[in-house]
């Protein structure tokens, strides 16, 4: 099997390169499907139509997220929920690690890149909102030709590192999408996964995402 893994932008996204890619890309999916589920999370989300954002499905991207009403900047629009996993433990990232987040270490108040460990989704990634804040970061694609990046990923150090030197596996991970701009409503939101990250479809993503 074929292993590689990249660094990818300033809040590194894994990208692993396995042998057979159509073979992996729907793992998330099979594995958790109520987590792509657009019914369900309806029906299990207490008060989705006060959200303001809203889940639509487009056969170009599949699941997305979009603006229910403006959106104004710096606002946290969206959670990312992941649970740290072990790469030596034979559990290698999801669907060629579309979802994954490299973990880092605390030495001496520096960080370092842990390159065993990572973050990905897992059956319990999309919890009870915080303040009506879905933990749908999961969810959110990457702008088309025709979009421009709306919200960008904040690794939340504060929650996520305070007092901790570093992350053992089953630990969880809380990284929030926060609005870049604002959004109108009905704009899908989106954000950049980096600059090495393949997509099925053409994105507007420039080499410093």
């Amino acid at each position: 099997m074929e292993f590689s893994f990249t660094l990818i932008s300033i809040f590194y996204v894994i990208k692993f390169t396995l042998a057979s890619e159509t073979d992996t890309e729907n793992q998330a999916k099979i594995l958790y499907p109520n987590l792509f589920n657009i019914s369900y999370i309806k029906e299990k989300t207490h008060n989705y139509e006060h959200f303001s954002v809203y889940l639509k499905e487009t056969p170009e991207k599949g699941i997305g997220v979009y603006a229910r009403k403006r959106i104004l900047p710096n606002r946290v629009v969206l959670f990312y929920k992941l649970k740290i996993f072990d790469e030596r433990k034979n559990r290698k990232p999801l669907s060629n690690g579309e979802y994954s987040f490299v973990v880092h270490t605390i030495i001496n108040e520096k960080f370092y890149v842990n390159v065993f460990k990572y973050g990905d989704l897992y059956e319990k990634s999309n919890q009870k909102p915080r303040g009506r804040k879905p933990f749908w970061g999961y969810l959110a694609n990457e702008p088309s030709l025709n979009q421009t990046k709306n919200v960008y990923c904040d690794r939340n150090w504060e929650e996520n590192y305070k007092f901790k030197t570093g992350y053992k596996e089953g630990q969880i991970l809380y990284y929030k999408l926060i609005s870049s701009r604002i959004i109108e409503p009905d704009e899908e939101i989106t954000w950049c996964y980096g600059m090495f990250y393949k997509n099925k479809y053409e994105k507007n993503c420039d080499q410093t995402d």
